[in-house]
Formats: structure tokens, C-alpha cells, sequence
């Protein structure tokens, strides 16, 4: 039986405060300027990730308890690393929010919380665990299309592997292939032919691969489900017909076609398109 036990990380603090040192530093002149607004900028974003981890340990201490003021305490902690997120882009601090989504069965908005982490701090294995558990548990599993099976069938390495692990991969492929490559020229242990072939082949495929995730992160606009009941239709309007017999539920992801005002056109993993309201969805 899997256990969802979520694990703040206490390092957000630091990797924030850096963040905005980095920031500063990078203009000597506009650091000049602005020294005390920058210093009360990180010391306020400090104090609100501080008090944010607290809540968060003091919520998982009464989870047992008093499940009622635990529930209170990661309502504060979200609402925390909330309000950091608005003004920081860091991996940790979204893996955080995710855990605390989670502790609140906001199943919907943990999983794009750990979307947004993956990009940021790719290959980090808890976060993959937790986005794995929450997928899991999500209400609606719609399994991806004929079409898109055979791909991440034949492009198995490419779709289960996030790229940091794939980046390892790689280079563990390269040298490999260098090291079949020399015992070729050495007499006393040749190396079977087929090896170094092998070997770069795998290392330029990940290449690709790595490339590929690359380019989709940054073209690609995808998207959550973040409430219960959502009606899928087929135009951009509540008096657009249903697409589907029945609504789907939060955690459902779904790539981006475009947006028009208040809606966004979607196609989800099994190829199907409709349209919701934006409200209904984090799009990221």
C-alpha cells in the first residue's frame, strides 16, 4: 500500500534568498539605488517562507491529533508559499506548495504545482514520486490514444525518464562509447564491435531527447484541472452542448490548444478536444 507522506524543504529559504542577491548584484548601479527596498524585499519574502515551513511541520505534528487545526495550519502554510510563488520561480518552493496542496486533498493543484517544480529542478526523485502518488489518486485516469501508446512504447526511454535522468544516462552512454572505442585499438582487449555503436547511438538519441523536452517546455502551454464537475463542450460558451456524457474531475491534464477570452480549447491524453471555462483550470 503506497503512503502519501509528504516532506517539506527547508532549503527554499536559502535558494530564495539568493535568488534575489543574484538579482541585485547583477545591476551594481541599480543595486546602489534600491539597497534598502531589496533588503526589506528579502527579509519580508524570508519571514513569509519561515512562517510558511513552520505551519507546514505544525500541521503534519496534529494531522493525528487535532486534524481540524492541522487542516488550518496548511491552509496558512499554502497560503505562505502562495504568496512567495507570486514573486520567486524556484523548484523547491512549488515542490512545497505541492506537498501542502496535498495535505489539503487539492489534488488538482498539487499536480500543477509539481509540474511547475519538475521544470525547474528536473529529476529531483520525491518530487517524481509525489506526482506519481497524485496522478494515482486522481479521480478521472484517461489513457493516452493508439497513437500515443505506440509512441511512448517505441520512445520508452524518452517518455518514463525525466531529463535529469536521461542527462545522466547519456553521459554515462559517452563514455562509455569512448572507452569501446580505445579498447579497439588495444591489442590485448578488444572490445566486440557492436559496443561503440551502440553506445553513441544511445548518447545521440538521448541528445535528442533531452533537446526535444527542451523545446516542448518551451513551446508548449499545457494545463490542470483544478475543480470538480468540469463540463468539457464543444465551443466557448455555457450554450455550446456537452462534449462528453459525463464531467471530468480535478487532476485531468491536458495540453493547450489556444484561448479565447474566458476559455481555453484543450486536447487531453486520449486525443479528444473541448472547451472549459479558464477558471476551471491552472494553465502553465
Amino acid at each position: 500500500m503506497n503512503t502519501f507522506i509528504p516532506q517539506r524543504t527547508p532549503l527554499v529559504i536559502l535558494l530564495a534568498i539568493s535568488t534575489f542577491a543574484s538579482a541585485s548584484f547583477a545591476n551594481p548601479t541599480s543595486f546602489a539605488n534600491s539597497t534598502n527596498d531589496t533588503e526589506s524585499s528579502r527579509d519580508e519574502l524570508r519571514d513569509t517562507l519561515k512562517k510558511a515551513l513552520e505551519d507546514f511541520d505544525r500541521g503534519a505534528s496534529l494531522i493525528n491529533t487535532q486534524p481540524n487545526q492541522a487542516i488550518i495550519a496548511f491552509q496558512s502554510a499554502r497560503d505562505g508559499f502562495e504568496t512567495a510563488a507570486t514573486g520567486l520561480e524556484n523548484g523547491k518552493l512549488y515542490y512545497n506548495l505541492g506537498n501542502t496542496y496535498m495535505r489539503l486533498q487539492q489534488v488538482g493543484r498539487a499536480i500543477a504545482a509539481y509540474r511547475m517544480a519538475e521544470r525547474l529542478i528536473p529529476g529531483d526523485a520525491q518530487l517524481d514520486a509525489n506526482l506519481r502518488y497524485a496522478r494515482k489518486i486522481r479521480r478521472d485516469q484517461i489513457e493516452s490514444g493508439g497513437e500515443q501508446t505506440f509512441l511512448h512504447t517505441l520512445f520508452f526511454l524518452h517518455y518514463r525518464f525525466p531529463v535529469g535522468t536521461r542527462v545522466t544516462i547519456a553521459l554515462i552512454a559517452y563514455a562509455l562509447f569512448w572507452l569501446a572505442l580505445l579498447s579497439r585499438l588495444n591489442r590485448r582487449t578488444h572490445a566486440p564491435k557492436y559496443m561503440a555503436p551502440t553506445f553513441a547511438i544511445l548518447w545521440l538519441s538521448l541528445g535528442v531527447s533531452i533537446a526535444v523536452s527542451q523545446w516542448h517546455d518551451t513551446r508548449t502551454t499545457e494545463g490542470v484541472l483544478i475543480n470538480n464537475e468540469v463540463t468539457i463542450r464543444k465551443g466557448n460558451g455555457e450554450t455550446y452542448e456537452p462534449q462528453f456524457n459525463r464531467p471530468l474531475h480535478e487532476g485531468v491534464e491536458f495540453r493547450v490548444i489556444n484561448q479565447r477570452g474566458g476559455w481555453v480549447h484543450l486536447e487531453l491524453p486520449d486525443g479528444n478536444r473541448g472547451w472549459i471555462r479558464k477558471s476551471d483550470a491552472i494553465i502553465f
